[in-house]
């Protein structure tokens, strides 16, 4: 059960991040404003990204997704 809530407070915070970064941009939408527009907490967010730049990589994953399949991506050497 704890897992389910989890998968779903993740789901939020991408959608809620997807929909502030657009109509934002990335540089003027705060953890805080994800947090609020999400309805998760910041330590929820945390838990799963670093930071915001963590955060944005997996909203443009997720948005690729979306439009084309999982896309695979090559590690820097």
């Amino acid at each position: 059960m704890a897992r389910g809530l989890s998968e779903r407070a993740h789901q939020k915070v991408l959608e809620a991040a997807m929909q502030l970064f657009a109509k934002r941009g990335i540089e003027s939408t705060s953890m805080d404003a994800i947090a609020a527009g999400s309805g998760v907490s910041k330590a929820t967010i945390y838990k799963h990204w670093a930071d915001k730049d963590d955060l944005c990589m997996e909203v443009l994953v997720h948005i690729h997704e979306l439009d084309e399949g999982r896309p695979i991506l090559i590690p820097a050497i």
